[in-house]
């Protein structure tokens, strides 16, 4: 019954994708009047035999770091979107030339012919061409939220309680993500055809976030962390439980540098991938394309705020993963340090050690 449920699931979280990519190519194809961009579909392909492979060899369950499916879905959307942003700044573009220009009312009107034919063939719909843009980005994120909501856990990768945590974290990204597209309502921005191009690849790149799973192996940093409770249960239970306790140090100083810990790459692909980049952008805006709006102050000195927070987390991350390895390497030279005899038959020895006399003498008695 378990693996049906989670093979409903993966169905239905590819078919959202599926179902939402197809919307996203139909309008451009409305849009540029071409049925060529149909072939926009074809990243989908790859879905579906992610999807395939899944139900078959899988069960159902999910890849542990990294969703193939939502990675072809981007694959397809991405440039839709382009097409759309770009020309949907392109008619206002127009659009204000027309407003300096009234001489060229003919030529404007010729021009916005095909958009007022878009807007009669979807008058059920009552959007206009700008609006379906806004709208296909928006409910492209809700879409990657509930598709990844959906999606079927691996019970030895991910917790549920995991899975919460992952999905605040891209609800969050989604705010994010959003606000960075506001700066094409900047009145300066038109005439900047390569800023506009760099506004769009850094949206895009911060999207393939939502293709990662970075806090999958969060929960074992949370079973490190009661470690000092189970060595007191220990106590209490004997050696056997104590061996046990003794090995999960070494399999963690097996793990490598601090570098390779989750939450140290997890905060790093945050700043690589969302508000490092973001930041740059907004700071060219204001310092060299002179868009000095409270928006963009705002937003500005809100990445700002998060990079300096990102990086005093990262630091206490390193620090507190650099102290643990140091304390378990003191555990493990104590542990390993040989024995003494006082002369009266006693070893100096570590705690255990001396546990395991008492008890022996306490049974002889």
């Amino acid at each position: 019954m378990v693996v049906f449920i989670d093979v409903i699931k993966a169905i239905l979280a590819r078919l959202l994708l599926i179902v939402h990519a197809f919307i996203s190519v139909w309008r451009v194809v409305e849009y540029k009047e071409d049925l060529m961009y149909w072939l926009l579909l074809l990243p989908l392909v790859g879905t579906i035999a992610d999807m395939i492979y899944i139900l078959w060899r899988r069960k159902g369950e999910e890849w542990k770091w990294f969703s193939p499916s939502i990675f072809f879905y981007l694959g397809s959307v991405l440039p839709c979107i382009w097409w759309l942003e770009l020309g949907r700044l392109y008619d206002k573009k127009e659009h204000l030339e027309h407003l300096h220009n009234p001489l060229d009312k003919n030529d404007t009107h010729n021009t916005s012919s095909g958009i007022n034919l878009l807007a009669d063939l979807d008058s059920y719909v009552q959007l206009q061409p700008s609006q379906w843009t806004q709208l296909i980005e928006q409910v492209m994120l809700c879409v990657l939220i509930i598709s990844r909501w959906l999606m079927p856990l691996k019970r030895n990768h991910m917790t549920r309680d995991q899975l919460s945590q992952l999905l605040l974290v891209y609800l969050g990204l989604a705010a994010d993500i959003v606000e960075l597209l506001a700066i094409f309502d900047e009145p300066g921005l038109i005439d900047h055809v390569i800023f506009t191009f760099a506004i769009l690849a850094a949206w895009s790149w911060s999207l393939m976030q939502f293709t990662l799973v970075l806090t999958a192996t969060r929960g074992q940093a949370f079973k490190t962390g009661h470690r000092d409770n189970d060595v007191a249960d220990a106590d209490e239970h004997g050696s056997q439980t104590s061996l046990q306790l003794e090995s999960a140090p070494e399999k963690k100083s097996s793990s490598g540098c601090f570098c390779c810990e989750n939450e140290t790459w997890s905060i790093l692909v945050m700043l690589a991938m969302l508000d490092a980049p973001f930041l740059v952008l907004r700071l060219l805006s204001i310092f060299m394309y002179s868009i000095n709006t409270y928006t963009i102050y705002f937003f500005t000195g809100k990445n700002i705020l998060v990079c300096i927070l990102q990086f005093y987390r990262l630091v206490i991350v390193i620090s507190a993963e650099m102290k643990n390895k140091r304390a378990m390497k003191r555990e493990e030279a104590q542990r390993l340090k040989p024995r003494a005899d006082n002369g009266n038959g006693l070893y100096i020895c570590g705690d255990s050690d001396v546990r395991k006399r008492t008890q022996h003498a306490t049974r002889s008695r």
